[in-house]
């Protein structure tokens, strides 16, 4: 309704967050992420699967809704166009996630074999990586390097993890379903036919790992991250935020204390609202927090 602009507690906040604003204008940041993720800007002009058969999960909804799943890992991650990869220093990275990398992109397929799996570091793919523009499963081969049949019609596009989590939508029926045919993978995870919908493979030095749909716990993908030895800042699945500096946590999760775990050393850490100080001599301290807050804590050198 109208008059919620007008909230006095909007402009107190808006103080806060310009003084913020110039003072880290004046620094650089100081802490590199393990993690990338990468969005295909361009996915909708090519993907064959852009249509209303997906009702309420059409591609591009999942390619949104999707992120919530990388977000909840509480790990930081830098995020990217899908074509910034070809001139970024992926030396940084560990761990390489494409969201929606759907279109047929024989230009990133041989990057990912010179510069990502060579290199021993870790991609992730969502639903059908290189299948649009008449990609088809070769195309989808290139990019992950694992061979795929393409489901009967109607097969719905949900799984049980190894766990027997239930990931993804029964009634999300009107789409292509792939699952994973090569012997040599490890399976994450399986279609309610047997079929191998997530899947583990090793690739030259590095790591090739599908998934069908999104995990929207963040369990999956904090999983993944901390396999491929990426360590999580939080015990629980809530955002986070770092630059080296200061650290912003968004609850998501259950009500309750947050044990989190830094990289770098500090003497204390100062919650940057409310002045509350929490020490942090061994570089782990205890935040109690409920869904919807949001703390934001700067870090006070050794």
């Amino acid at each position: 309704g109208g008059g919620w602009y007008d909230n006095p507690c909007f402009q107190q906040d808006f103080k806060k967050m310009r003084e913020l604003y110039n003072e880290q204008q004046q620094k650089n940041v100081t802490w590199q992420p393990e993690v990338a993720m990468f969005f295909d800007e361009k996915y909708v002009d090519g993907v064959a699967l852009n249509d209303n058969r997906w009702g309420h999960n059409r591609p591009f909804t999942l390619a949104a809704e999707a992120q919530k799943g990388l977000a909840l890992a509480s790990v930081p991650y830098d995020l990217f166009e899908l074509e910034d990869i070809f001139t970024l220093d992926l030396s940084l990275y560990k761990v390489l996630y494409f969201q929606n990398a759907w279109r047929k992109n024989e230009r990133l397929a041989k990057l990912l074999e010179e510069k990502v799996y060579a290199a021993g570091k870790t991609a992730i793919f969502l639903y059908a990586p290189g299948y649009g523009q008449h990609g088809g499963l070769e195309g989808m081969n290139a990019l992950t390097k694992m061979t795929f049949r393409q489901l009967p019609f109607g097969a719905p596009l949900f799984y049980l993890d190894n766990a027997s989590r239930p990931i993804g939508e029964r009634a999300c029926l009107d789409t292509e379903v792939f699952a994973v045919t090569d012997a040599d993978v490890e399976v994450l995870g399986r279609y309610l036919n047997g079929g191998v919908a997530a899947a583990r493979k090793r690739v030259a030095k590095g790591t090739s790992i599908i998934l069908p749909t999104f995990d929207s716990t963040g369990v999956t993908m904090q999983n993944l991250l901390r396999d491929a030895g990426c360590t999580p800042f939080l015990d629980t699945r809530d955002r986070v935020v770092f630059d080296g500096e200061y650290l912003a946590i968004v609850a998501c999760d259950a009500p309750g204390p947050r044990h989190v775990t830094l990289p770098v050393k500090a003497r204390q850490l100062v919650d940057f609202t409310t002045g509350a100080a929490y020490p942090n001599l061994q570089g782990h301290f205890t935040i109690d927090l409920k869904p919807g807050d949001t703390a934001l804590l700067k870090l006070i050198a050794p």
